[in-house]
């Protein structure tokens, strides 16, 4: 079930990749965004439930297209989904209908992780007196790397000499958290955190492909 646009194919193709490899027979529901799940998707989930149901878009039709499923039928469907569904409505909708997910994650379990940044994190909660969430976390490790580039890029600050700041990291260590540059995709970091139905965390590195659980 996706988001037909950029959001929800991007996801889509990277769940295609592996699950094609696979003897899963595969269905794919997509619905446009600020609309409802259509009678027919129901329906056809209903009359033959999934064994899996990926959820590839945003929180609110994803709460929307369960809410019409049976609990009998949806309590017997393993969901998955990607970090776009971590929001505390979502959190909480799943909690009240005693639904399990497994996720992706951009940000690690701050309760496992023991890097400085997450320390750090930790002491501007306890300061500020915030209640910790995935985008909150997100936002602090953006905001606190894009300081130490900025720091470290001489003037003038254009895009290309922060590009070439970028372009020198190479497993850097940044407070714990360890960064590459990928001229390919220009991308410094590599992490992935899973959590399982179950709360099992589980850490992919894309680097050295290794799989590690916390």
């Amino acid at each position: 079930y996706y988001q037909n646009d950029d959001l929800g194919k991007s996801v889509l193709s990277g769940a295609m990749d592996s699950l094609e490899k696979t003897t899963v027979t595969i269905s794919k529901f997509p619905y446009e965004v600020k609309t409802l799940a259509s009678d027919k998707i129901v329906n056809t989930i209903i009359q033959q439930p999934p064994e899996l149901l990926g959820l590839f878009g945003t929180s609110a039709p994803s709460s929307e297209l369960l809410r019409r499923i049976p609990r009998a039928i949806l309590h017997n469907i393993h969901l998955f989904g990607s970090s776009s569904l971590v929001e505390p409505q979502f959190e909480h909708f799943l909690q009240n209908n005693r639904l399990k997910i497994t996720e992706s994650r951009l940000v690690p379990n701050i309760d496992t992780i023991t890097w400085e940044l997450i320390q750090d994190y930790k002491k501007l909660l306890e300061t500020k007196k915030i209640t910790s969430s995935p985008f909150i976390l997100e936002g602090f490790i953006s905001a606190t790397l894009m300081v130490k580039i900025l720091r470290e890029t001489p003037e003038p600050l254009s895009h290309e000499n922060i590009l070439k700041t970028i372009a020198t990291f190479k497993d850097y260590n940044f407070k714990g958290m360890h960064l590459t540059f990928n001229h390919e995709t220009h991308e410094i970091a590599h992490y992935l955190w899973i959590r399982s139905e179950k709360g099992e965390w589980i850490t992919l590195n894309a680097q050295d492909i290794k799989m590690t659980t916390s």
